[in-house]
């Protein structure tokens, strides 16, 4: 629906003045954009790589993918001869191969000085570092600055996403060095990826937007100059937890959309580590575990929303998942939400695991491609299913934090304030999304289906009623998503931009709802309604300039533009 950002630019070294973040002795000198086009430059002559010091390895081994320009020996090339092997080979046999590192292990009586596996990923990025260079695209702020802003990612986004595990993420940012050169693809993207939005939290007005915008799209393009690095490499849960972190920022911006390859590749790398499988998540310790269960859930949920957002097809099937759902964290109240009932709690991130589950099965059941083909008696009795689903999830919702609710009571902009407000408008979108496809023929009763869907429908289990109440509910549901635009963060243009896919879903809703019939009584104050979300997104032009809202607003008017159409037509011919 909208095209690629229009990134801030990065330094000019031409103007005089002192720049956003004050240069450091370990940045490079080339700060020029580096951007995933690189992954497709097979026109390019590679330079010739290099396998970085092994004896590093065995004392720092978080730093295996370090770059190495003063090591220049290849030492994959050096072979056991095959006279000494017990299976000769045409070749010979490398001796820091998978069988290699084994005979020599077999013969000598010692442990190789790195596991095979270890190896293998040395290898593994030892092989692509020559053909991807790394680049810092801007320089990291101070230290002091540095620590402000993670204290500030783990005091908001990450009590919303646990995405990190605190204390992990305070150790990381606490080495000496943070410079691209000292630290892994993985590590780098996670630390800059946490400054972006550590950064972006920090908006709480209008007036900061600009130069917070652009802080937080400089630490973002430092994270995907390593992307190609990234995907190309061993998984990790760096890897993983830094991909997710991109597609988060990318939504939040509304400048871009990430795609399917970063949640395709997040989930891949779940797949390596065996993160949606219960007995290896089970394997480490409890603290690690539950960190590693998250981790997935988050990507999980990310491949939902992604896939009903742009129509695409899921990344990760739940016939492949076995792993159970978070625990609730008692020890953090700031992760849930207290309820009437003192003696409990309402964990909302858990709440948005279970309906990620039914998006899933939404998507699967109405909007695959295996659901086209699908005799429309079949997929009203699927609407039937879902709706019935959906309202079961809401129904074991806290009673005050339901749906339709006022959310008031707690702290506007608190983590639990803004993960609640992303339940609710994610439970609108998927009443949109499940009965939108009925609304949209103008079936209201079972006389209104075609005869095959009719004995079709006959055939197999009745729908619930509602299934004939779609047109309303689609447009309740549109309605109320649309009046919780008054409970947007002012100035918090991550949040606005991360939830203003749903009024905007909610506005083409009631726009179709008009075209379909403009005599309705509420076409006048749905009207009104489209017209706050044009009035928001105008608002938002001015702050946020970039080409991607601009698209939306010109879609939003396209809509609206459709919609009153039909009323003066209807006006012309009929008089009312």
């Amino acid at each position: 629906m909208v095209t690629a950002p229009s990134f801030p630019e990065g330094p000019d070294d031409s103007q005089s003045g002192t720049p956003a973040f004050p240069e450091s002795d370990n940045t490079t000198e080339d700060k020029g954009e580096v951007c995933s086009e690189n992954m497709h430059a097979g026109s390019q002559v590679l330079p010739t790589t290099t396998v970085p010091d092994l004896d590093r390895y065995v004392a720092e081994p978080s730093l295996y993918d370090e770059e190495d320009h003063s090591t220049k020996d290849d030492l994959a090339n050096i072979f056991i001869p095959r006279c000494l092997l017990d299976k000769p080979t045409t070749g010979g046999l490398s001796a820091f191969s998978h069988g290699g590192l084994e005979w020599m292990s077999q013969k000598t009586g010692l442990t190789p000085i790195l596991p095979i596996d270890e190896y293998q990923k040395q290898m593994a990025y030892a092989s692509i570092h020559g053909a991807f260079p790394r680049k810092a695209f801007y320089p990291l702020p101070p230290k002091e600055e540095v620590l402000s802003i993670l204290d500030d990612f783990l005091q908001n986004f990450n009590k919303m996403c646990p995405l990190f595990q605190p204390a992990k993420l305070v150790a990381l940012f606490q080495q000496d060095k943070l410079d691209i050169n000292s630290q892994s693809p993985a590590c780098w993207a996670s630390i800059n990826v946490v400054l972006a939005l550590g950064t972006s939290s920090r908006v709480k007005n209008w007036e900061a937007v600009q130069p917070d915008y652009q802080k937080s799209w400089f630490f973002i393009k430092n994270a995907l100059s390593v992307l190609n690095r990234l995907c190309l490499g061993p998984a990790s849960l760096w890897s993983i937890q830094a991909l997710l972190g991109i597609i988060v920022f990318l939504l939040g911006t509304m400048a871009s959309e990430p795609g399917n390859l970063l949640i395709a590749t997040a989930i891949r790398f779940c797949h390596d580590l065996g993160l949606e499988r219960m007995d290896n998540v089970s394997a480490t310790n409890p603290e690690e575990s539950e960190q590693r269960r998250r981790v997935f859930w988050i990507a999980y949920s990310l491949d939902r929303d992604i896939s009903l957002r742009s129509g695409k097809p899921l990344a990760q099937s739940d016939d492949d998942v076995s792993i159970g759902l978070p625990t609730t964290s008692h020890t953090d109240p700031q992760q849930t939400i207290p309820t009437k009932n003192t003696y409990d709690c309402f964990d909302a991130f858990i709440a948005h695991c279970q309906l990620a589950t039914i998006k899933g099965q939404l998507y699967k059941a109405l909007y695959s491609a295996a659901a086209e083909n699908r005799p429309l008696g079949e997929i009203m009795t699927s609407i039937g299913i879902l709706d019935e689903k959906l309202e079961h999830w809401k129904r074991k919702l806290p009673s005050e934090y339901q749906p339709e609710a006022q959310i008031c009571p707690l702290l506007p902009q608190s983590p639990a304030f803004i993960m609640l407000l992303f339940l609710h408008y994610s439970y609108f979108n998927c009443v949109i999304a499940i009965h939108r496809l009925v609304a949209s023929r103008g079936i209201n009763t079972g006389m209104d289906l075609p005869g095959e869907d009719g004995i079709c429908l006959s055939a197999s289990p009745p729908p619930r009623s509602r299934v004939f109440m779609s047109a309303s509910l689609c447009a309740d549901a549109a309605r109320a998503s649309v009046k919780l635009m008054r409970y947007l963060p002012e100035g918090d243009y991550a949040v606005v931009g991360f939830l203003i896919h749903y009024p905007i879903v909610a506005l083409k809703s009631l726009s179709s709802t008009i075209i379909r019939n403009p005599r309705s009584a509420s076409r006048l104050t749905d009207m009104k309604l489209i017209g706050q979300v044009e009035a928001f997104l105008s608002s938002l032009t001015v702050n946020i300039p970039n080409d991607g809202i601009k698209q939306i607003k010109t879609y939003c008017t396209n809509c609206r533009s459709a919609a009153e159409d039909a009323i003066q037509k209807t006006i012309q011919f009929c008089g009312t």
